[in-house]
């Protein structure tokens, strides 16, 4: 875990949701979740658009190999990797990159909003924000791509706007982690920042178009990440 909670930097903050996020469905999905000091990662397989590793360093001392070692262990699938903060190169080990992208993050609002967004409540209407967020009907390879567990989690809202939502993460003095959002992006984060989720700092990663137009609502670009991919060796 990233140290220094309400203290942290807003680069920290944004690294941190976004690692709860990705622990949080590693766990549902029934996957073993190991803690290392520069990183932590899941071994099992990890769900659809999931990472199986994700750095919480930028940390370089042996952590390229360690981590190549890792994927080594599971030759016959494809293997990826969160850089959280762009300063690894594994194309030694065999990855290549598979997007780039920046965390942003923007501070509360000064003036507290009392507007709350429609959010999902039942298994339902889940299926519903899925099948939006997906822009298709539902397949049985879909199942468990976002569980009905996570309706339990207080600190998980699934936010169903219409024609657009997101999913956002919450935890206390860090804010809110944004992720899983569609429809059009920058109105997805104009209804939050203009909601009661304003009222908290907010965190995302977008690539480089769109963190230059959030600019507009008061996000700043907080630094890169890299998503590499080691494919299943034959």
């Amino acid at each position: 875990m990233i140290e220094g909670k309400t203290s942290c930097s807003l680069l920290q903050s944004a690294v941190q949701l976004n690692l709860n996020w990705c622990k949080l469905m590693w766990e549902l999905a029934g996957t073993s979740v190991f803690s290392e000091p520069n990183f932590i990662h899941c071994e099992g397989g990890a769900p659809l658009y999931y990472p199986d590793l994700q750095t919480i360093t930028c940390s370089q001392a042996n952590l390229e190999e360690e981590i190549g070692r890792l994927a080594d262990q599971v030759p016959s699938r494809d293997y990826f990797v969160k850089d959280s903060f762009a300063c690894l190169d594994f194309r030694s080990y065999g990855f290549e990159i598979l997007f780039e992208a920046f965390w942003i993050g923007r501070e509360a609002n000064p003036e507290k909003s009392e507007y709350w967004l429609p959010l999902v409540q039942d298994p339902f209407q889940l299926n519903e924000w899925t099948v939006k967020f997906l822009g298709r009907e539902l397949q049985e390879t879909d199942a468990n791509l976002f569980p009905q567990a996570l309706l339990d989690h207080s600190e998980i809202s699934l936010i169903d706007n219409g024609n657009r939502g997101c999913l956002v993460n919450y935890q206390k003095g860090l804010g809110f982690g944004v992720s899983n959002c569609f429809g059009e992006e920058i109105q997805v984060y104009a209804d939050l920042v203009s909601s009661q989720y304003g009222n908290q700092r907010l965190f995302g990663y977008e690539d480089s178009d769109q963190a230059k137009e959030l600019i507009s609502l008061g996000f700043k670009t907080l630094g890169p990440l890299t998503v590499w991919r080691r494919p299943a060796k034959p």
